[in-house]
């Protein structure tokens, strides 16, 4: 509540005074308030300490009664052991005096004095009945039983003593020697039972194993490795056969398998992006040596001949595609020798052997071969080019030149997937260089060391810029972003690395429009899909790409309604298309000149569609129906070239949907052909529209006509 400082009606609801006057009273107020605020918060900040120290004052008090409540305790606990120790140490000089008591020499008679109540009785009563003063010989064992049997007792007892107790005591037992007998084995390596510590050991000498049974645990490992393997996890078999072998050193079966995991970790080197593909080659080639050299020499294994023959031969086939892998084709001529004889008639084994030796016969003319595949690059061949490469990387399967310009060649011809094998390859022994260079001691001039780093980086920046190419052209744009960022650093003032790396970027930010988009239009929202591919068209200065962009906007404004829009971008991406097809945009991975392969006419046919269904929305019925026309066209173009590709590639072409030939007594003499129900849809809606046009639809309305395909 705010009082009045003077009573009465106020003239006016704002302050009077000069301005210099209402300043001053401001600031005046303000630091009056301020003052108040900061009283406020000091008095609150003491009440706070205030409280902090009452509560540290209460702990240290609840600390002190706990501390003086252990304290007592503590030494109530001491005085009550120090009590026990006591009584302890008196029940045992009790004991102790009794027992010198007891071994003390006694009479028989005392003995007898001190037996049972039972005993004397019976002795008073003989005595009174004028019997003999003997007791019975049960009583007489009662008495002894009650004696303490000590070796002192017995060594001082007199000879009368010792003569009368050795006729009551027990027997001694006598020993008796226990045979066991135990079952064999039931193969060799398996734990034993019993006293078998010497077979055993031999076994563990036989093994090299001398931590123990441990011949299962290696046969568990190896399964587990098995199972890795089957699931595709090589690393993880890797580790579990290098277990099992370190447990048993000489089972074969580890060896073999473990270079099967290096060999196939080699091979899925590109989807791992593996750089230790080389490496991985000798690792197999080693393991596979070392499984031969046991397979030849222990005779002891527990293999039958069959499953070491089906070893060895394995064996065989994997170190020599390792050896042709690195090189080696003499070596590898060799080994696929030893499996052919073992495999006979076998045609994979047999074709391999060929090649290698065509390999061997053209490696004495390399030096031709690399004139004569220079030459036909220079003259853009690169069918022929790449035939040449194919022997030369075969021959020198490690010069990561021949394998750059395969790469190169594959490429440029449509082959993505051998590109990246070729430069990841590449790359790989390119390390391997660089590791050779580091573990040899050549003493060579700075000035040429400095030119062989800066051709090194030259050389990897051209496979890792080849590389991003492949990237690209599958649609991994951050793999090939990546692979261009490490070329230009490398090389930071090459044009086309830098421009390569700007459109990697934007065809990372198109994909990204392009998922919203088609994300907005599953859930009808159509207006912010367009506006999602509006940005698209601004944003991302591909011409080349415009033309699908268009086609998907074209069907957001259709679902919209908004067909003035709809036919202006139908009509848009049919012009690019044409112009392209004369001049082709630069950068497109698409060739328009060939206007007869799939993915182009599938644009064709889906933007005449969609401007026809606007048109007809419109009330230009004969304009869309030309439409729909050249629409029914080009999808039977589309499945015809589907067909025959099917039929070249020895497909099985099945009586279904997609196309089947008929029989030759068709009479029509167009087509022997049976088309899909696309096309079949599109017949339907040009017979609804030429029915408009002729004022006799057989339906009910022309909804059914704009139906988006």
């Amino acid at each position: 509540r705010c009082e009045k400082a003077i009573e009465g009606i106020w003239k006016e609801l704002r302050a009077t005074g000069t301005k210099e006057d209402l300043k001053n009273r401001r600031e005046k107020s303000l630091a009056e308030a301020e003052k108040a605020s900061e009283e406020v918060r000091s008095k609150r900040k003491e009440e706070k300490r205030e409280l902090q120290t009452k509560a540290l004052h209460t702990h240290w008090k609840v600390q002190d009664k706990h501390k003086s409540a252990i304290e007592t305790m503590k030494k109530q606990e001491i005085e009550k052991g120090f009590k026990d120790i006591e009584n302890f140490a008196q029940q045992m000089n009790d004991k102790e005096e009794g027992r010198e008591d007891e071994g003390k020499a006694q009479s028989p008679a005392d003995l007898f004095q001190k037996g049972s109540g039972q005993g004397t009785s019976m002795i008073n009563n003989n005595n009174n009945n004028g019997q003999k003063k003997t007791a019975e010989p049960s009583a007489t064992k009662e008495i002894w039983a009650s004696i303490p049997y000590s070796e002192k007792a017995i060594n001082d007892a007199n000879d009368d003593s010792k003569s009368s107790s050795s006729n009551c005591l027990p027997p001694v037992r006598q020993t008796k020697t226990i045979r066991v007998s135990f079952s064999k084995k039931s193969r060799k390596g398996m734990p034993l039972r019993g006293d078998h510590d010497a077979e055993l050991a031999k076994i563990r000498r036989e093994r090299k194993d001398t931590s123990g049974p441990l011949q299962e645990q290696a046969v568990f490992l190896k399964d587990k490795g098995d199972k890795f393997f089957k699931n595709g996890d090589y690393i993880a078999g890797i580790n579990a056969y290098t277990a099992a072998i370190n447990k048993d050193p000489e089972m074969v079966q580890c060896y073999s398998n473990r270079a099967g995991c290096y060999l196939m970790l080699f091979r899925t080197a590109v989807a791992s992006d593996n750089r230790l593909m080389i490496h991985q080659l000798r690792s197999c080639r080693s393991d596979c040596s070392t499984a031969i050299d046991i397979l030849n020499t222990v005779k002891h294994l527990e293999l039958t001949d069959k499953q070491r023959q089906l070893c060895l031969l394995k064996c065989h086939i994997k170190r020599g595609q390792a050896y042709s892998e690195l090189g080696d084709l003499k070596d590898a001529v060799a080994d696929f020798l030893v499996a052919a004889q073992r495999m006979k008639g076998n045609k994979e084994i047999e074709i391999k052997i060929q090649r290698l030796g065509e390999l061997l016969k053209n490696a004495e003319k390399s030096d031709s071969l690399k004139r004569s595949c220079q030459q036909a690059l220079s003259k853009n061949n690169l069918i022929e080019a790449k035939k040449l490469l194919d022997l030369l990387v075969g021959i020198s399967p490690l010069d990561p030149n021949l394998r750059v310009q395969r790469a190169h060649c594959l490429m440029k011809t449509g082959y993505f997937v051998e590109s990246l094998w070729d430069s990841t390859m590449a790359l790989a022994t390119l390390d391997d260089r660089n590791q050779v260079d580091l573990d040899s001691e050549e003493e060579t001039s700075m000035a040429e060391s400095l030119k062989k780093v800066r051709n090194k980086q030259i050389l990897r920046s051209r496979i890792l810029s080849v590389r991003a190419g492949g990237y690209a052209a599958l649609h991994k744009y951050e793999k090939a972003k990546d692979d261009y960022e490490s070329a230009l650093a490398l090389v930071p003032t090459h044009p086309d690395l830098q421009k390569a790396v700007q459109d990697v970027k934007m065809l990372i930010t198109a994909r990204k429009l392009v998922k919203q988009s088609k994300e907005l239009f599953a859930k009808h929202k159509y207006f912010k899909a367009a506006n999602m591919l509006t940005t698209f068209l601004k944003k991302i200065p591909m011409p080349h790409l415009h033309i699908s962009i268009l086609c998907n906007r074209s069907a957001c404004y259709l679902a919209s309604r908004e067909y003035d829009k709809c036919v202006a971008d139908c009509t848009r991406a049919l012009n690019f298309f044409h112009a392209f097809k004369e001049q082709p945009p630069p950068g497109s991975d698409i060739d328009f000149s060939q206007d007869d392969t799939p993915r182009t006419l599938g644009w064709l046919r889906t933007s005449h569609i969609r401007r026809g269904s606007a048109l007809c929305w419109q009330g230009k019925l004969e304009d869309g129906l030309k439409d729909y026309l050249m629409a029914l066209t080009l999808q039977k173009k589309i499945e015809k070239i589907q067909f025959v590709a099917s039929q070249s590639e020895g497909e099985d072409t099945k009586d279904d949907d997609e196309g089947k030939r008929i029989d030759s007594s068709n009479q029509n003499g167009e087509d022997d052909f049976t088309y899909s129900k696309e096309v079949a849809s599109i017949q339907q809606d040009i017979e609804r529209i030429r029915a408009e046009i002729n004022g006799s639809s057989a339906d009910d309305g022309n909804d059914d006509i704009t139906e988006i395909s």
